[in-house]
């Protein structure tokens, strides 16, 4: 029997070593992304109640409900759009968005221009404190017709959801000389919105987390006390 030279077990004995590393690498990265959805799963999850009454295109509408998604995700929490002007939708969805305006579930309503228009001060839109966000549709339209940007809509529509719903969960006196926060819009901050570059800055980001995982325990709460409700309506077929 030949042995291998000594320079040859080395190379063995390394190429062994380096094996059992790489193989220990993998199984680590595969836990580690199995674990990630359960992870982002434990967020804060709060549901925001959205009315279109404008009639927004579906495709506008989600891409928007993604970008401000994205922006409240930076506070490491999620937002659950729920669509209250759909056909068809569940028991207890149905009931949540035939609750009535109240400050544990958020609401967005979009308007056209024929009702937004009572609305005098209204630029992109406004927040009542803590209970509902109004936003005018047709002016977004008009500053991305103006801007020559049609895909600029969904962005900027995405954007002034967030900005009003930060008003809802971050109180009065919540804008900022900075952000996404900013009281005033030019062609600065729209540019910026494009961008993805209009934040919300850290302190904003852990008040909202904070918020935000309040008002997701307290939904919970109502969900629960619903949840019994929609499961004996359907049982009796009323």
């Amino acid at each position: 029997m030949i042995e291998p030279s000594g320079s040859s077990r080395q190379n063995q004995v390394s190429f062994s070593t380096r094996f059992v590393c790489y193989f220990a690498l993998v199984v680590l990265t595969c836990f580690v992304a199995s674990l990630e959805p359960a992870c982002a799963d434990s967020s804060p999850a709060l549901t925001v109640r959205v009315y279109n009454y404008a009639r927004t295109p579906q495709g506008i509408l989600v891409s928007a409900e993604r970008e401000a998604n994205r922006l409240l995700n930076n506070s490491g929490s999620r937002i659950i759009w729920l669509d209250c002007l759909q056909i068809a939708f569940s028991p207890s969805d149905k009931m949540l968005c035939d609750s009535g305006w109240s400050a544990d579930l958020p609401s967005v309503r979009i308007l056209s221009a024929g009702a937004s228009r009572q609305f005098q001060d209204l630029d992109y839109g406004f927040a009542a404190i803590p209970v509902l966000v109004t936003i005018s549709y047709d002016r977004i339209l008009v500053r991305a017709a103006r801007d020559d940007s049609p895909a600029e809509a969904s962005t900027l529509l995405g954007c002034v959801i967030a900005h009003e719903l930060g008003h809802l969960l971050l109180g009065r006196d919540s804008h900022a000389p900075a952000g996404i926060m900013q009281p005033i819009w030019g062609r600065e901050q729209v540019r910026q919105a494009n961008m993805g570059s209009l934040q919300f800055t850290p302190q904003q980001s852990d008040l909202l987390h904070k918020k935000i995982g309040l008002l997701a325990t307290r939904q919970e709460v109502i969900v629960a006390k619903i949840s019994p409700i929609t499961s004996t309506k359907a049982s009796t077929g009323l």
